[in-house]
């Protein structure tokens, strides 16, 4: 990700705020082992937590940002009926 973007989802995570209940991290850690095919026990020994929970943080401000952005319109959809 280049460092706009990365600027952009920690400004959303402060101004949520955005931390992950003890369940999210569970779930966090899960996910993780199961992308990297090791045990739960194995991925919480082998990942810090801290950065477990950011990139809870990171993908949590990603869905906010995608859930409240807003669509710009076609400009090829607007040209074809300019020249109507």
């Amino acid at each position: 990700k280049n460092v706009q973007t990365e600027l952009v989802l920690n400004a959303i995570i402060e101004a949520e705020p955005i931390k992950p209940t003890a369940t999210d991290l569970a779930a966090e850690y899960k996910r993780l082992a199961k992308n990297a095919g090791i045990t739960v026990d194995k991925a919480k020994k082998q990942m810090k937590e801290a950065a477990v929970i950011h990139n809870f943080c990171i993908k949590k401000a990603e869905k906010i940002l995608m859930e409240s952005a807003i669509p710009l319109p076609d400009p090829e959809a607007s040209a074809g009926e300019e020249g109507r």
